[in-house]
């Protein structure tokens, strides 16, 4: 079971689009045991990944792919719903 991380520092790192100086986003400062646990987690992470089966890396791919495909179609719908919505019927 890999633990959640949760940065003990309020100190936070702005990532700006330099093209435009827009905030992208901000991350956390980590504490170097906070780096250190999540290099450990990684690294047990990719040892069990590495034993699995091709067949079962596909089979998660494959869902991870398909749950991604299946959130853009409903937001696609919801989209297309809620314009047609305020387009004045002939």
């Amino acid at each position: 079971m890999i633990p959640l991380l949760f940065s003990l520092i309020l100190v936070q790192l702005y990532i700006f689009d330099q093209s435009s100086q827009t905030l992208l986003t901000r991350i956390p400062e980590t504490t170097a045991a906070e780096f250190n646990q999540a290099v450990d987690i990684a690294a047990e992470a990719f040892n069990t990944w590495s034993r699995t089966s091709v067949i079962t890396r596909q089979k998660f791919a494959i869902e991870c792919v398909s749950s991604q495909i299946l959130v853009a179609i409903l937001k696609l719908g919801l989209a297309s719903n809620t314009n047609s919505a305020q387009t004045p019927m002939p």
